[in-house]
């Protein structure tokens, strides 16, 4: 009955925020809902012209309007915490367009701090942690209200600030740190009541959930300008820091971290092949997540590996030529039977993986008949070669088995050596007779140790026999009795060897693809196609409305179905 009751006087509060509110999109990329003392602005990173801009030094002390005028940002809302009214330090960390604050009038608590970078923005939950890469805009933050879309109250991290009711200023980040949130409101609030109303405006808005956000200095300091409607929510007090948002419509949105993008084009016994690429490193490989069997964190085996080969038709489609991949599945997969293969782009920044257009695909395949000689593993052979019994046991009747020719007993663990003349040769010992590792890519494959090489008096390695070089992948079989043999010599036809080592990403798919033409798009793997919006009148209402039930406790935060309804929510 409580949870009907909360849930009636949620969509009562969100119907009755709609009824007042004005929604208007004043600049490219930007949206604003305000009425009733209270105002949010939501800008789209990812549009064309938006960047944040921070307070430098020389330029605190000053109203919103007065600085966003100053600068010529479009939107403009008072920041951190500082002494009143000295203007001569903040709390938290400061840095504006580049430049930080003197060492004596910044971080005088560590709570956290909001940071905009090249290709980043995100809030770091401790200011004692060094700003990231490129960070160019910092503000302190204070206290966190809602973390990973879920809010804190109503103790939140126990500070009497957000106990009592004053005027009040936040700021929040989506999940993608696409969309950023400014709240301001001339309405006395508690912690709960920033958290209630940000994501009741933000269900107004029609945008995607707020997945971090902070409390920010309030009371006299809470102010927001905008350029073409003034100060929507006014004061008369100088602060001495702000954020601020510039909203040109043309330029490069510098500020926006994009979500990778490529195809898995194929899946069958010889490999999984497709291209991964992150537009905001175009020029460099990035990792790939292969899971075979099911989606990543369903169990199924993964590998991560470089999306690094050469591809002459990416040159042409994508302006690069090294982003492709190609690994072979798990030799215990080729049973005939069907398995999807899912594959992920991991985003270079850490913020965006996406599983990439064409995953899943089936592999279905039956595996090759053995070859070569078969060599016993001893005892606590498989774990002294690091042999996988799921990628590197291959399917076979115990009368393939037994009908190839039996050689020698594989050493009790590998031995690799090279000579002390300064020849870069590495040899696996095999007995007595010297193997050659021919190449990194066979270090790889079986996991041998680099640093495991012994150096060994070349005069001593000239009087061992070489024989043929040592296989380019671990090959294993497995008789019904349970006896297991490696594979020697003359291997089955079997794709390139799986390298690198266990991942873990998302799930998703999208439609199969050839050779790209032009640049496809991508899904995210955390949108969720049963999510409620589909029934709403005003785009994100009801997301918004199963958001504030999760902030409660009351039911599952659930995105829309899509994050392209999200971004053509605003204007671009």
């Amino acid at each position: 009955m409580r949870a009907l009751t909360w849930l009636l006087l949620a969509a009562t509060c969100l119907s009755s925020l709609e009824a007042r509110a004005d929604v208007v999109d004043p600049h490219p990329g930007i949206r604003v809902v305000h009425g009733g003392g209270m105002a949010m602005v939501v800008a789209d990173l990812c549009t064309a012209g938006v960047s944040v801009r921070a307070t430098k030094w020389d330029e605190r002390n000053r109203t919103a309007p007065s600085w966003a005028q100053a600068v010529d940002a479009e939107v403009a809302i008072n920041a951190d915490f500082f002494d009143f009214p000295g203007w001569s330090f903040v709390v938290g960390r400061a840095r504006g367009a580049g430049e930080d604050w003197p060492a004596g009038a910044q971080l005088k608590e560590i709570r956290t701090y909001w940071q905009f970078g090249v290709n980043q923005a995100g809030l770091v939950p401790n200011a004692a942690t060094e700003p990231g890469y490129l960070i160019t805009e910092i503000v302190g933050g204070h206290n966190i209200l809602i973390d990973e879309g879920k809010g804190l109250g109503p103790l939140y991290d126990g500070d009497a600030v957000l106990q009592g009711s004053h005027r009040r200023t936040a700021v929040g980040l989506s999940a993608d740190r696409r969309y950023l949130y400014f709240f301001v409101s001339n309405v006395a609030l508690n912690g709960d009541g920033i958290v209630w109303n940000m994501v009741t405006h933000n269900a107004a808005a029609g945008t995607p959930p707020i997945h971090w956000a902070t409390n920010m200095d309030g009371g006299g300091s809470s102010q927001l300008y905008v350029k073409g409607m003034g100060s929507v929510i006014s004061s008369t007090r100088p602060v001495n820091n702000h954020l601020g948002i510039y909203a040109k419509g043309a330029g490069e949105p510098w500020q926006c971290n994009r979500a990778p993008e490529g195809w898995l084009d194929s899946a069958d016994a010889s490999g999984a092949k497709g291209w991964a690429h992150d537009v905001d490193v175009p020029n460099d490989p990035i990792d790939v997540f292969v899971s075979f069997g099911g989606p990543v964190f369903s169990g199924a085996p993964s590998k991560k590996l470089s999306s690094a080969k050469h591809r002459d038709d990416l040159c042409t489609a994508i302006g690069s030529c090294a982003h492709g991949f190609d690994v072979a599945p798990p030799l215990s997969l080729l049973d005939g039977q069907p398995h999807p293969v899912h594959v992920y782009g991991m985003d270079e920044a850490g913020v965006t993986n996406v599983e990439l257009s064409g995953s899943p695909k089936t592999l279905q395949a039956t595996a090759p008949e053995p070859t070569g000689l078969r060599r016993a593993l001893g005892e606590g052979g498989e774990a002294a070669w690091k042999l996988d019994p799921i990628w590197h046991r291959l399917p076979a009747s115990d009368a393939a088995i037994t009908g190839l020719a039996l050689g020698t007993a594989l050493p009790a663990s590998p031995v690799l050596v090279q000579g002390d003349d300064g020849a870069p040769e590495v040899y696996l010992l095999d007995g007595t007779t010297l193997r050659h590792v021919s190449d990194p890519s066979v270090m790889d494959a079986w996991s041998f140790d680099w640093g495991s090489i012994e150096k060994r008096p070349a005069s001593e390695l000239a009087g061992l026999a070489k024989g043929k070089a040592w296989p380019a992948r671990p090959v294993m079989v497995t008789t019904t009795a349970g006896e297991s043999f490696l594979l020697d010599e003359t291997l089955p036809e079997l794709g390139p060897p799986p390298r690198g080592g266990a991942g873990a990403g998302g799930s998703g798919g999208g439609p199969s693809a050839g050779a790209p033409t032009a640049k496809p798009g991508s899904t995210t793997a955390s949108d969720d196609a049963s999510g409620c919006s589909a029934t709403s009148t005003r785009p994100g209402h009801a997301a918004g409305l199963w958001a504030l039930l999760g902030l409660l406790g009351l039911g599952a935060w659930r995105r829309p179905s899509g994050t392209d309804r999200f971004r053509r929510s605003l204007p671009r």
